[in-house]
């Protein structure tokens, strides 16, 4: 089908410079835990270091990318060959429909309202597949493949983990799904934005050499903390690389963001402590949403929680807004297809944030019986 009005849509969370405008609020005021982003914030050190190579902007960026390329393909074990960096993993997004120039595309939903939007710009027929809710948003990869194998699509979408939901996919299933499209027209794209925040054991890079019919998004700007500066990549095979890598903009990577880049992919102790941090501060959040009883959270591998409002006749638009007038923003999951007007997403964040979050939760609540 063709989606209607998905450009009506505002399909993102972090978008606190209108909430600063439409509302009033300083900077200062206000929690976002609308942004999914590394509560550590960026490593330390990295502001000195790039203030120490400032005067790089007055050159322009290596058009070649070869010291970010160098320290991912270290990073990752891959050959250089198997990489593309660009201007944030949304600008992949909205340039593989048009590289491919194909006329069907399936998204497993719910899913990030970008993939929509690319495909419509490119006159694709889309197809959703809803993952059930019972299965906590894990898709039945036997159920997909047979929709697939029925009408094989151009391209399929699958975050893992899915976006708003956090759900992880085994990398069993996800060699499953690609052995059952290998000999059909289907290319997997898969999303791995938030897999930094699970561990690289998660990721499906290894089938890159096994799989010419795989391509992996991947994001720097989230794990790292500094969405700021877009920066992004995508890992294919080398057969696929050598197709579609001229259809990248030269010069999209900027040169801050191709120092940001490796300086961010060495800092082990930071990668380490950002795992650990995450993992305890979302088991705690989860519980005490669990425990406000009219909020169902969901289980998540990512640094984030989608949580389900069972109280009846209040939405998650009517939470968001009463959460902003304590300078607390949430991100509202109604603009995800398949998702209704009962969801809604939060970020984790650090101890003190979090229980300032579950405070206001309680408040709102109870104002809204």
């Amino acid at each position: 089908m063709k989606t209607k009005n998905i450009f009506s849509k505002q399909g993102h969370g972090g978008n606190i410079s209108e909430v600063i405008r439409q509302y009033g609020l300083s900077m200062n005021e206000i929690i976002d835990f609308s942004a999914s982003i590394n509560p550590l914030g960026y490593p330390p050190g990295l502001k000195e270091y790039i203030f120490l190579n400032f005067d790089r902007i007055l050159h322009y960026p290596d058009i070649q990318n070869f010291g970010l390329i160098d320290s991912l393909s270290s990073y990752h074990n891959l050959e250089k060959s198997l990489i593309i960096v660009a201007n944030g993993s949304t600008e992949i997004i909205h340039l593989l429909p048009y590289i491919f120039q194909g006329k069907k595309a399936i998204i497993i939903s719910p899913a990030f309202s970008e993939y929509e939007k690319s495909l419509c710009v490119n006159d694709y027929d889309i197809k959703f597949i809803k993952a059930k809710e019972s299965d906590d948003f894990i898709p039945d990869i036997s159920g997909v493949l047979d929709c697939i194998l029925n009408d094989p699509p151009d391209l399929l979408y699958i975050a893992n983990p899915n976006s708003p939901a956090g759900s992880l996919i085994p990398l069993d299933k996800i060699e499953e799904l690609l052995k059952g499209i290998s000999g059909t027209r289907t290319r997997l794209i898969l999303d791995e934005v938030f897999i930094d925040f699970v561990g690289e054991g998660a990721s499906a890079k290894n089938f890159l050499t096994s799989y010419d019919n795989l391509l992996i998004i991947r994001s720097m700007t989230k794990f790292f903390g500094f969405p700021g500066l877009r920066l992004g990549y995508l890992l294919t095979s080398e057969r696929m690389h050598k197709r579609i890598k001229h259809f990248f903009p030269p010069w999209s990577v900027g040169s801050i963001a191709q120092l940001a880049g490796p300086y961010s992919l060495k800092q082990k102790d930071y990668i380490k402590k950002t795992r650990k941090v995450v993992d305890r501060e979302r088991e705690i959040l989860s519980h005490s949403i669990e425990l406000l009883k009219d909020l169902r959270p969901f289980f998540s591998s990512a640094n984030y929680i989608l949580i389900k409002i069972e109280m009846q006749g209040v939405t998650a638009l009517q939470l968001h807004d009463i959460l902003l007038k304590d300078g607390i923003i949430i991100r509202d999951c109604s603009t995800f297809q398949d998702l209704g007007d009962k969801y809604f997403r939060v970020a984790v964040r650090l101890k003190d944030e979090n229980t300032r979050l579950i405070m206001s939760l309680d408040k709102a609540i109870k104002k809204l019986k």
